[in-house]
């Protein structure tokens, strides 16, 4: 799972397919690997290093599911060629799957 953050705060979401259940959702970006990762940034021009973080289990009522947070702080970002990329503050992101809301909101910083 690809979080991007602004310096002031701002996480990246993109959105989903208009059509189906979850039409136009907000969404991180989903990876199976770091190098893809790497190469989505670079292709959408966003200067970024990223972390991996410790895999992390979201328990479903009948299956887990595990992922592993790869987190950067884009310094300058810009539009990343998606339609309608939205960068959102973490109290702006209510309307999100309970591990998602949760991560943001651990990685949010701490207003002063």
């Amino acid at each position: 799972m690809l979080v991007l953050m602004k310096a002031k705060g701002g996480f990246y979401f993109g959105k989903t397919a208009p059509s189906g259940i979850w039409g136009v959702a907000l969404e991180l970006s989903t990876m199976t690997a770091p190098d893809e990762a790497d190469i989505w940034c670079k292709t959408r021009r966003i200067p970024v290093k990223l972390e991996s973080q410790a895999v992390r289990r979201h328990t479903f009522s009948h299956f887990h599911l595990d992922y592993t947070p790869l987190v950067g702080h884009a310094k300058q970002p810009v539009g990343v060629g998606e339609a309608r990329p939205d960068w959102l503050k973490a109290e702006k992101t209510t309307a999100l799957p309970a591990p998602v809301r949760r991560l943001i909101q651990e990685l949010a910083p701490n207003p002063a």
